[in-house]
């Protein structure tokens, strides 16, 4: 009895967790907040280290791919 409300209690956390993630996520994304000059040059910079990573991870877990 006691691992079922264990379970449930880690379900009701980690739920309410993402739900207060998917709240910032959405405030972020508004479009008059994502247009001042900081919020721009953080998104930009966060896209773009997202894109390197992606990139390295093609090279590292797929090298003939690329035919360097």
């Amino acid at each position: 009895m006691r691992e079922i409300s264990m379970t449930q209690s880690l379900i009701y956390k980690s739920s309410y967790f993402l739900w207060k993630i998917k709240g910032k996520v959405k405030e972020l994304l508004k479009i008059n907040k994502l247009l001042t000059k900081e919020k721009l040059f953080l998104v930009s910079g966060i896209l773009i280290l997202m894109g390197w990573m992606s990139f390295i991870l093609i090279i590292v877990f797929y090298p003939n791919i690329l035919n360097f």
